[in-house]
Order: C-alpha cells, then structure tokens, then sequence
C-alpha cells in the first residue's frame, strides 16, 4: 500500500504543515482532507492551483534532477528539485557542510 504526499506543482517541495519533515498519508482522501483542513485560513498564501496529491512512488517519477554548485568545492552536484534549500542534503547550503 502506497502512501500520499503532498507537494508544490512550481518547486516540488513537499507538504510539511505545521512541523519539520514530509507529512505521509494512508490515502488519497486523507492527504485531501488534511490539506483543506490546514490552509483554510492561509487560501491567500497558499494558492490551491499550485499544490497536488499524488502517491510517493508517482511523485519520485516526477521530481526533477536539478544541478547546485557545492559551497565547498565549487562543483556542480545534481540533486532532486524536492531535497534543494534542506541543508541535511544540499551541498550548496552552509548547513550541508557543518553537521
């Protein structure tokens, strides 16, 4: 059985809601129901158009390899659009470097 994510359609960040880390539903429906639930009040910041729900196997089909440049090395390092800016697992972030 698959789980569902929740992420944005422009920079393919997944949904964390109010904490840290990618939020996992049980199922389509619930992912749904969840997303409504929590940006009821924030419709002007977050605009529907923008967002999916899709399985996390479909979704890592679809996440986009982009190339960063290591703050370190000055090389490029390709990367999945999802994990850039987390700095546990892009080179080009400081915070990359010194955990």
């Amino acid at each position: 059985m698959s789980e569902f994510v929740i992420y944005n359609t422009k920079d393919f960040h997944l949904w964390c809601g109010n904490s840290y880390g990618a939020k996992f539903y049980a199922t389509e429906r619930a992912a749904k129901a969840q997303f409504t639930k929590l940006t009821k009040g924030m419709r002007a910041i977050l605009k529907d158009e923008d967002w999916a729900i899709a399985s996390y196997e479909d979704f890592q089909k679809i996440d986009p390899t982009v190339t960063v440049t290591s703050l370190m090395s000055g090389k490029p390092v390709l990367i999945k659009a999802s994990q850039r800016g987390k700095c546990a697992v892009d080179p080009s972030m400081e915070g990359y470097w010194t955990m």
